[in-house]
């Protein structure tokens, strides 16, 4: 296949996932978008991955056990995510359903000190064994809209004032369709750096994740479609 070839593939492969995602994104009672994952066609031969998650459960477990600020922060920060609704315990898993699990991991941000001042909860949705697929090797990544730096600082100096503006956790303001929240599934044993019997419970996130191959792209997505809609209100509210 030459190149220019290759490169037309791509083209039409991103326009169909475009079009995919203007026919999928909703919006919740609550205003809150909604997005679905883009899945490939080889979704349905995804691994059955329960037991290797929960493998990396105690293993993970064990190591935040000899730290227990860390493990404290990790459970503090899951408690968190509940509490503000972008996570919920999972349903159970219907025979013959599709789901997947995904290993957490932590980051630990400290000071001079060496105090925990930021613990961030990540999930590795890359997670398989070696015959079989993760979520990521079932889902499209999509078009790399990340700006270019170097334009962007052209054109910041183009003009007399420059506005800024950060989105407060801006993937967790995006949900993620109920039906393909099974596919987000994350075991924790809640409380237990109070409580070392601590039962494992499964969850799932109920909102756009870290981790995923395709996050990037729905958030960038998400965003412009959320700007184009305040455009055309703005306008409309204009010429009314």
């Amino acid at each position: 296949m030459s190149r220019s070839q290759a490169y037309m593939i791509q083209i039409s492969r991103f326009r169909e996932l475009n079009e995919f995602f203007e026919h999928t994104i909703d919006r919740s009672p609550q205003d809150r978008y909604i997005l679905s994952l883009p899945f490939k066609d080889n979704i349905a031969s995804i691994g059955n991955n329960e037991g290797l998650v929960g493998s990396r459960l105690c293993s993970f477990i064990r190591k935040l056990k000899k730290n227990p600020a860390q493990l404290a922060a990790v459970d503090q920060e899951i408690q968190i995510y509940l509490d503000r609704g972008y996570a919920e315990e999972a349903y159970p898993i219907h025979e013959g359903q599709l789901a997947d699990f995904l290993p957490l991991q932590a980051v630990f941000k400290t000071d001079q000190d060496n105090k925990i001042v930021k613990t961030r909860v990540i999930k590795d949705a890359g997670a398989r064994r070696s015959h079989e697929l993760s979520l990521n090797d079932c889902l499209h990544q999509g078009e790399n809209l990340l700006p270019n730096v170097l334009k962007v600082l052209c054109t910041f100096r183009t003009g007399g004032y420059a506005i800024t503006a950060d989105i407060e956790k801006t993937f967790l303001q995006f949900e993620i369709a109920e039906s393909n929240r099974t596919f987000l599934r994350f075991l924790w044993p809640l409380a237990i750096s109070g409580n070392p019997g601590a039962q494992i419970k499964q969850f799932w996130s109920r909102v756009l994740d870290f981790g995923l191959i395709c996050s990037p792209w729905l958030h960038i997505k998400g965003v412009r479609h959320h700007l184009e809609n305040a455009k055309i209100s703005s306008r409309n509210s204009l010429n009314s």
